[in-house]
């Protein structure tokens, strides 16, 4: 009596056998047709909600204290300002490069003043040597002129005459190569000039560009929008010293593209990827249903706009059943177009949709 329900269980187990082998095997009913429509094939991506783009970090290329900074979720125009940092030191330094090149250009101004009194010394030792070769000339004529008169009277010369004379003649050329080498350092002094010139000019140049770098430092003061966007994630406040060793940028900004409207409506998109086994299956154009990684909230409806032509490695760090890390993927962009509620209403996207990084699923049927 004890074995009754194991004999029991052990017929019900057979006879479930042999149904399931029957009906698996049994031909189709008399005068049904198979059918060989083929089922639709959906195909699963996971991606992220993000901008057509991407996001950009904003970070400072200055270091100083934030005196201002917008908060999240502002829109801002190409070229407003995101984030401003305390420019007092900025100024000083502008100012400090703005005397040192007025102190260049004075520099420049007394160099050019060089050739000319470097030509007005020349004129001077000119005439200074004329002077000297004259006076050197009537020297030489005066011994001459006793020699000559001491000749025709054929008497001798007083020696302490011809030697005085000699010696004038001797020091007045003396004096005539003296001058003669200062005009030739004269000469030579020009190259020094033209340095000299030179010189400045090149102080001034590197004065100008020390006057940019401070203009810039100053300018950077203030980070401006590269483009129209939205402020995504603040990550200081005011009074926070930026010093450039930051974990993690002050701010996260998303660029908006340029048909995206000022009010609330705008234009969403999702980066997918799709394994390479399943790649052929998507084209552009596709329409897809997007919903949130939970299946939780409202669906959405899109377009592929864009497929990468680069099969690379997954972006995803969270990695799905089945996956393996180094498993080659395709980057697909995805615009939503419309909000589906649960009741079936279509209504248009806002920024409260969906948030940028949030996870989804993107299906893609044929």
């Amino acid at each position: 009596m004890k074995r009754f329900p194991w004999i029991t269980g052990l017929i019900l187990l057979g006879i479930t056998l042999i149904g399931a082998g029957w009906a698996f095997n049994a031909s189709p009913a008399s005068g049904s047709k198979p059918n060989k429509e083929p089922q639709p094939i959906s195909v699963v991506m996971f991606g992220k909600v993000d901008g057509e783009h991407g996001t950009m970090p904003v970070i400072p290329s200055q270091t100083g204290e934030v005196i201002a900074i917008r908060e999240e979720r502002e829109i801002v125009k190409e070229g407003d300002w995101l984030l401003k940092l305390d420019p007092t030191l900025a100024k000083l330094r502008l100012a400090e490069a703005e005397l040192d090149l007025k102190s260049a250009e004075a520099l420049l101004t007394k160099a050019e003043q060089g050739p000319k009194l470097l030509a007005s010394k020349k004129l001077q030792q000119t005439e200074g040597i004329a002077a000297a070769i004259k006076e050197k000339a009537k020297a030489k004529g005066e011994l001459e002129f006793n020699l000559k008169k001491a000749a025709d009277l054929n008497f001798k010369i007083d020696p302490n005459l011809k030697g005085s004379l000699e010696a004038d003649l001797d020091r007045l050329d003396a004096k005539l190569k003296v001058e003669q080498e200062r005009l030739k350092e004269i000469d030579l002094m020009e190259i020094g000039v033209e340095a000299d010139i030179l010189r400045a000019k090149q102080e001034i140049e590197s004065k100008k560009l020390q006057k940019e770098k401070a203009q810039y430092g100053l300018d950077k003061c203030e980070v401006k929008a590269p483009n129209r966007g939205m402020v995504l994630q603040v990550g200081v406040r005011q009074g926070y010293l930026i010093t450039g060793q930051e974990r993690f940028p002050p701010m996260q900004f998303l660029p908006l593209p340029k048909k995206a409207k000022d009010s609330d409506e705008m234009t969403i998109f999702v980066k997918a990827e799709i394994i390479q086994e399943w790649a052929s299956r998507i084209k552009k154009g596709m329409k897809v249903e997007v919903q949130d990684d939970t299946y939780q909230g409202d669906k959405y409806e899109g377009i592929i706009t864009r497929i990468s032509p680069w099969m690379g490695q997954k972006r995803q760090i969270i990695m799905e059943p089945f996956m393996t890390n180094d498993q080659n993927t395709l980057e697909c962009t995805v615009e939503l177009t419309t909000r589906i509620k649960s009741d079936g209403s279509r209504t248009p996207l806002s920024t409260d949709d969906l948030l940028i990084g949030q996870r989804v699923r993107v299906i893609v049927s044929k």
